[in-house]
């Protein structure tokens, strides 16, 4: 069984793809299933489940031997600073299930190995959602200072700044 899988293999090239598609399916799930019992100490195929087990629940009635929270995790037991497990944990809490707290918890770790804008503006709209606009204007900030042309992050913090954020 391989740890890694190699990026330029047709399965990982075809199971990337699927994140950026519109709709996926039971026969997506069941691909990446596969996968991940060929590679099942293979982190990034266990973040790919999760992110495709999100775009299919988004879309369609899915079974699945796990859940979602489940395949970040599996990913995190395998490397504890895979910062982009723990930045899809973080947006999962946030967006599926409005858990801030363990959400917070998910972008501080993906911030403390490395996590970059993904993570900053995970962690913004966070601290924001609960009432925290300048903890998260500063966060924002500060990562300005270190990226100043990042649209992304000056978006988030315009946001942010309005109020879109805010707790209702």
């Amino acid at each position: 069984m391989s740890k890694h899988i190699d990026p330029e293999s047709d399965l990982y090239l075809e199971l990337e793809q699927l994140r950026h598609a519109d709709n996926v399916g039971q026969d997506q799930i069941h691909l990446i299933a596969s996968a991940v019992q060929i590679h099942p100490e293979s982190g990034r195929m266990w973040v790919l489940y999760g992110d495709l087990l999100k775009l299919a629940t988004i879309h369609n009635d899915i079974e699945s031997k796990f859940d979602i929270p489940d395949c970040y995790h599996k990913a995190i037991e395998i490397d504890p600073e895979d910062v982009e497990a723990w930045t899809e944990l973080g947006y999962f809490y946030d967006t599926f299930r409005d858990n801030f707290k363990d959400a917070e918890i998910a972008f501080e770790n993906a911030l403390r190995f490395g996590g970059a804008r993904d993570a900053c503006c995970g962690m913004a709209r966070v601290l924001a959602q609960q009432g925290r606009r300048s903890e998260s204007v500063e966060l924002l900030s500060e990562s300005l200072r270190q990226n100043p042309g990042d649209e992304n992050i000056h978006r988030m913090k315009r946001e942010i700044e309005a109020g879109d954020w805010d707790p209702i």
